[in-house]
Formats: structure tokens, sequence, C-alpha cells
């Protein structure tokens, strides 16, 4: 499950207070769910005072200040729920969208790492990683991220699309030629990548390269 209203497993609350914070924690959910975001706070707010390591309550509560537009807040909440429970991984994946979307890349990257480390198989967590170390402009470990993610998974049109996409956006068009270049000969039979060797190249100012690849698109697909 995602969340555990009472806990981690529960086993640390007396069964009173375990029912009382899955009370007020289904509370807070029913006035999510009904548009009253303010009562959903208090609400979440009362069962974390109930139970301080409540992470359920803690991830609903930066989502909520997420939609608010209260970035600090949500990030802070985000932090929260990750501390009371270090196994879940969707508080994982909400703190370093918070960390990326409040500018902490650094941060996101860090905990990509922590979810790679604990969950290599999560394929997903990969992009996530890459897309931050791009954006500080560690394009070289971007494309190690993917590298790794080959040595794994094996090689697929989706990877060399996402890697290709990450060059172009940081100005690398070096680096996605060498790629396409690299895809196109080990799958000669795929001529989808006729076209965007002849844009790269075309960028590049090499227009013969440009001219050689868009006449092999039009005889590939006339």
């Amino acid at each position: 499950a995602v969340v555990d209203p009472a806990g981690t497993d529960g086993s640390n609350l007396p069964k009173d207070k375990r029912a009382l914070v899955m009370s007020l924690f289904m509370d807070a959910t029913n006035a999510r769910l009904e548009g009253n975001p303010s009562k959903a706070v208090q609400l979440y707010q009362a069962a974390i005072k109930a139970d301080p390591n409540n992470g359920a309550s803690y991830f609903e509560l930066a989502k909520l200040y997420h939609q608010a537009q209260q970035g600090d807040q949500a990030l802070n909440y985000a932090k929260k729920a990750v501390a009371a429970d270090k196994e879940n991984i969707w508080y994982r994946f909400l703190l370093a969208d918070m960390s990326t979307q409040m500018g902490d890349l650094p941060a996101a990257a860090s905990t990509y790492e922590e979810i790679i480390a604990k969950w290599p198989d999560r394929y997903e967590v990969y992009f996530g990683l890459a897309d931050a170390l791009s954006k500080e402009k560690k394009t070289d470990k971007a494309q190690q991220v993917y590298r790794d993610l080959e040595k794994k998974f094996g090689s697929n049109d989706e990877l060399v699309m996402r890697e290709y996409e990450m060059l172009v956006n940081a100005n690398e068009l070096d680096k996605a030629r060498d790629l396409l270049e690299k895809a196109s000969s080990a799958n000669p039979e795929d001529t989808q990548y006729y076209g965007m060797l002849a844009e790269v190249y075309q960028e590049l100012g090499n227009k013969d390269k440009a001219l050689e690849y868009f006449n092999k698109a039009l005889a590939a697909d006339p």
C-alpha cells in the first residue's frame, strides 16, 4: 500500500490511539475528496499530533500544500514523510519531485540515487535522476545513468529518444549525433533515426550529411 494511516505498521501505537489516528486520517481524506482542503489540513495535523511518526499524514499534507502552491511547506512535509517511513518508495518519489520543483536539484538527484540503491528495478527512477543531473548541467553524469539503464534493462527506442531529447535540450548536438549514429548502426532496419540525424546534421552545419540522411529518410518512407 502507498500509505498506512496508522503509521508504518501500527505496532508502536496502543489500540485506542491507532483507532483515533485512522479515524482522523479517514475524515481528513473525506474532507479532501469533498473539496475542503483547509479542514483536511486540520485533520491530518490532528492525526500527526496523535502520532508524530504518521508518515501517511505528512505525505498527504505535502500534496495539499503543493496544490496550494506553498512549495516550502510541501517540501517540509515531504521530508517528514520520508523521515517517518524510510521504506515507503512513494514518499521518496514525492520528496524528489518537491526538491526538483523548489530548484534543489542536488537534493533531488540524491533522493533518486537513494531510491535506486533500495529499489534498483524501478525503471522510471533512472529517468528522474538523469533529468535532475541534466538540469544541473551535468550531462556526462546524466549520460552515465542511461548507460547504467542499458546495462540493466537493455537498449530500446525509449532510452534512445529520452537521451536524445536530453542532449538536444542541453545543446549537446555532437553527443546527440553520436547517440543516433550508434543507434542507427546497431539497428539498421530502424529507419526512424534518419530524419533525426538529418535534423542534427543540419543544426551542426553539415549540409552534405543532412542531405544524405534526408534522402535516406525519403527512400525508406517515400
